[in-house]
């Protein structure tokens, strides 16, 4: 009977305690933190093992409390990390664009430049044909001036011959006097005088006198009856009249 009372002595003093710190642990080891370890105020060696398994369980919440602030700093940081890289990337497509577009404008405004230049070079041109086409317009006019001027006094020069010639005229038909075939009084067969001058006729008829053309100094008189003598043609004398 003592044996059977110190082996259930055994059983509830040690057996059953070890069994409970046992499965106390197997719960800590599936992440049960709400175990509560039995045996702690002991102070026999089942007390140091249960104080043991306490101690382990603290350290496994501590454990997992560095890892959720650890976990949480991660994602923290990737957050950053992701936001760093969408900066990044919005900056290197900003950066992208903004090159794209001073490139685009640096080519306009090289095609700019070169129309420019071909506008100015054509400008040019045209500003040396019309600087051209001005001094040969001035060449025309001044020509054109010259041979005016030379116009002119050719004119004069025909106007100054023609006033000489006349003048010679005049002085012929009063130095030649009756000679010139001047108008002058002429007998008649009808017994009467006339007024009249010769002319040169397709026929003579008789009574009809034929002469050259009056010239040009005498042009003015016209065989009109009666009409005064001028002073270069004298009247015929008597012994004209009695022939």
């Amino acid at each position: 009977m003592a044996g059977v009372g110190a082996a259930l002595l055994i059983l509830n003093a040690v057996v059953k305690p070890l069994h409970a710190l046992t499965g106390t642990m197997g719960r800590l080891a599936n992440r049960e933190m709400s175990t509560e370890i039995p045996g702690t105020a002991r102070q026999d060696e089942l007390g140091a093992m249960a104080r043991a398994v306490q101690v382990f369980k603290d350290n496994m919440i501590e454990a997992d409390r560095l890892a959720a602030v650890e976990a949480a700093e991660q994602q923290a940081k990737l957050r950053r990390a992701q936001a760093v890289e969408r900066l990044l990337t919005g900056f290197e497509n900003s950066s992208t664009a903004a090159l794209r577009t001073v490139a685009a404008a640096a080519s306009e405004l090289d095609a700019t430049a070169h129309s420019m230049s071909a506008m100015a070079q054509q400008t040019s041109t045209q500003a040396t044909v019309v600087a051209s086409a001005a001094e040969q317009t001035s060449a025309n006019v001044q020509t054109v001036a010259t041979a005016t001027e030379e116009m002119a006094s050719s004119i004069r020069e025909i106007g100054t011959q023609i006033a000489r010639s006349a003048r010679s005229g005049r002085s012929g038909c009063r130095s030649r006097g009756s000679n010139w075939p001047f108008p002058r009084w002429r007998w008649r067969r009808s017994g009467r005088w006339r007024w009249s001058v010769r002319r040169p006729t397709p026929r003579r008829s008789p009574g009809c006198w034929s002469a050259a053309p009056l010239p040009t100094c005498c042009a003015r008189w016209r065989p009109t009856p009666m009409r005064p003598l001028p002073r270069c043609a004298g009247r015929p004398s008597t012994n004209s009249r009695s022939r």
